[in-house]
């Protein structure tokens, strides 16, 4: 139909819809959101809620029993450009109260979280925009010992106004309560963490509000799922304020390092070749396993697609052992430089430089190191960071 179509009244009729619809909460929110910390981030992963029901084939419900609540896959639903958390007081799996939430089957690692979330009104019940390990019915359950947890959010609705970051690792870190100066249930708000090797940090609104350092010794570099969730915790719901709702506009997840392993979701891109390859008593990068092999020729390969196109700065994680070769070439295809060498026996273990290259969007590109038979060959991570 054409624009010209339309009559005046027709457009106070629907505006008026529209206006009925938001007052009642049924309406997609506004599309606006703060996006990546710097144009260097990709979105590669994002759920922006526009469907009829939840999309079961990326998330998986929260079902477990915890605090003062059971989550049930039924109170999470979605309509209207949002997906909604319902709280109820009901009976169920021994407990007065029900939440719920979704939790990714993916899994994620470094880059740039957010969401765009309304608080539900009424005490005793705990949101959180998260990462750890689990699967959803059980927190941590196919996880242990704890890994990695990193809290973007967490926010009780008793205290509407207060927010928290936390990360969970070896020591435990947190940004305490603080006043974020306005009532999350009052309207929608954007939240996001920034999850990077060194640190992580929260931003409001698209503002850096605060940062949580990691030191060497944390470990809090686990691959772990996206959870959305709300749980009657920390105080006792008011029955007479259910139902309700927690509201979440979309969740999208943003990055700018790739990381290549010989273990973990991305090993798909990892390869051998030669005989004598063994898992290593040394450990790779982030407390992971890896691999050598002392037969001369023997070779390592990570190979990587871009999401997007750009310049890419590419580190290989380097073993130093005496029983190293004293150097190690690796060849990067395609590349702007020539070959590198890289030293296998002397420095400190972590990451080194090998070059940066233009990569198109859907360029794959191959780091190999090649063993020399002089020492046994190691080969654990190769990350590819985009810097412009």
């Amino acid at each position: 139909m054409s624009a010209s179509a339309f009559r005046p009244r027709a457009v106070l009729a629907v505006l008026a819809l529209l206006a009925a619809l938001s007052a009642a909460g049924l309406a997609r929110p506004a599309a606006v959101h703060a996006a990546a910390p710097t144009p260097q981030y990709a979105l590669t992963f994002d759920d922006e809620f526009n469907g009829t029901a939840v999309d079961t084939s990326v998330w998986n419900h929260r079902t477990d029993v915890r605090g003062n609540s059971a989550q049930r896959a039924e109170n999470v639903s979605e309509s209207g450009g949002a997906m909604h958390i319902a709280l109820k007081a009901e009976s169920y799996n021994g407990k007065s109260f029900t939440g719920g939430g979704l939790v990714s089957k993916a899994k994620f690692r470094y880059g740039y979280y957010e969401t765009r979330m309304r608080l539900n009104t009424g005490p005793g019940w705990h949101s959180a925009f998260w990462s750890t390990c689990g699967a959803g019915h059980d927190i941590f359950s196919d996880c242990k010992p704890r890994p990695s947890e990193i809290d973007g959010f967490e926010i009780d609705s008793a205290s509407p106004r207060d927010i928290r970051m936390n990360a969970y690792g070896t020591t435990t870190s947190t940004t305490g309560n603080y006043d974020m100066g306005f009532d999350s249930s009052a309207g929608w708000h954007t939240y996001g963490y920034d999850y990077e090797e060194t640190g992580v940090s929260q931003y409001i609104d698209g503002v850096l509000t605060r940062t949580i350092p990691f030191s060497a010794a944390d470990n809090v570099q686990d691959w772990v799922n996206l959870w959305l969730t709300t749980i009657a915790f920390n105080n006792t719901p008011d029955p007479a304020q259910l139902p309700a709702t927690v509201d979440w506009d979309y969740v999208r997840y943003y990055q700018q390092g790739y990381y290549v392993d010989n273990d973990g979701p991305t090993q798909a891109g990892y390869s051998e070749s030669g005989p004598g390859w063994a898992t290593s008593s040394l450990p790779g990068f982030a407390h992971s396993t890896s691999r050598y092999s002392c037969s001369p020729g023997v070779r390592a390969s990570w190979t990587f697609t871009p999401p997007a196109g750009g310049t890419y700065r590419v580190d290989t994680w380097n073993i130093v052992d005496p029983a190293s070769p004293p150097d190690i070439a690796y060849t990067v295809s395609p590349a702007e430089a020539g070959p590198h060498t890289v030293a296998g026996r002397s420095g400190t273990t972590g990451w080194v430089t090998l070059g940066t290259d233009r990569l198109p969007a859907g360029t794959t590109q191959t780091v190999t190191a090649t063993g020399s038979g002089t020492g046994c060959l190691r080969a654990d991570s190769v990350r590819f960071v985009r810097v412009a």
